[in-house]
């Protein structure tokens, strides 16, 4: 399903439909919603477009929508920051639901072939275990696929942890920080200094963590955005500056080339990368991942390991690399 923009276009969308069903032509593209425009507007291109695809929708031009749906340097502002989930839903039954004829979305839904299921990630070995897999998920930590908590909660238990409102690390095997907005958020982050000492024992004592982009700019030991400095938790002894233009942005990839507590030597990591912010290390570190293609932490370098701590730019599904099996290995079976 096609979504596109008519702001401030009329018959070039006809242009730009026909180049995309001519792009790749193993890519169907059955019908088109439009966005953003006015009546007068819906008339004319619902009869332009009609001749290369079905419109099935002309949500118009409205500031409630374009409020609802804001968005900053990474992508939509997170329902968790605003606090507005009732409101959100609202704005899409009244302002856009009415302008999409639904039947037929579900009509062309119905007619679509089945997906085959990606191929399987390599399985870790190891003998079956129960882990204890504690995830920070809060407002400033909201970047994670829904498969990395269904895999957490698969090794044994999944403990939600709240980098803003507690006050010590509990009794896990394995501590994830994901990717998110502390940049946003760091006065929050700041403030509840009880956590982020807890957090530098926890990772002094040799527990272990996984963090990814925004989990990584956590663990250094400030965060500069707009000229203000932000004390964070001080694992990785350096500042994580905050950018106007992306530092890291697509597609990335490499292998592990050193020691480090969430895959072996030779394991190819696939995922992707997206940050404002550039580190400005205080220390020597060990960096593990060489980059075929991305960025990193910079010279073709990713994935900081500290004692039994590793932080990375990267972003990893678990189904091209699992970390979760990786370090607590094979999930339980039921019995």
């Amino acid at each position: 399903m096609l979504v596109l923009d008519g702001e401030r276009t009329n018959r070039t969308l006809k242009a730009v439909v026909r180049g995309l069903k001519s792009f790749d032509p193993a890519v169907r593209i059955p019908a088109v919603i439009l966005t953003n425009i006015t009546r007068r507007q819906a008339e004319k291109l619902s009869k332009s477009l009609s001749e290369e695809v079905e419109v099935i929708g002309a949500v118009p031009r409205s500031d409630k929508v374009a409020e609802a749906f804001s968005y900053r340097h990474l992508g939509l502002t997170p329902v968790g920051e605003r606090g507005d989930a009732e409101s959100l839903a609202e704005v899409i039954e009244r302002y856009v639901l009415p302008y999409i004829d639904l039947d037929a979305l579900l009509r062309i839904a119905k007619d679509v072939e089945p997906l085959e299921p990606p191929p399987a990630a390599a399985e870790v070995e190891g003998p079956p275990t129960k882990c204890r897999v504690g995830v920070v998920a809060d407002r400033a930590f909201t970047f994670y696929y829904p498969e990395v908590l269904e895999e957490a909660a698969a090794a044994g238990e999944a403990v939600l942890v709240n980098s803003l409102r507690d006050s010590s690390i509990p009794d896990v095997d394995l501590l994830i920080i994901g990717g998110g907005f502390p940049e946003v958020l760091a006065e929050e982050l700041e403030r509840n200094r009880p956590f982020r000492s807890a957090l530098a024992q926890f990772a002094e004592r040799g527990g272990r963590i996984y963090a990814e982009c925004g989990g990584l700019m956590y663990l250094t030991s400030s965060i500069i955005v707009g000229g203000e400095e932000y004390e964070m938790v001080g694992v990785i002894e350096g500042h994580s500056v905050m950018l106007k233009k992306p530092v890291g942005k697509g597609y990335a990839w490499g292998r592990v080339v050193g020691e480090t507590p969430i895959a072996p030597l030779g394991a190819e990591l696939k995922g992707h990368e997206f940050h404002y912010s550039k580190l400005i290390l205080k220390e020597r570190v060990k960096a593990v991942i060489k980059l075929e293609r991305g960025v990193g932490i910079g010279e073709g370098r990713d994935g900081i390991v500290k004692w039994n701590t590793h932080a990375q730019y990267l972003h990893l599904h678990p189904y091209t690399y699992n970390v979760v099996r990786a370090v607590c290995g094979s999930p339980a079976r039921a019995r």
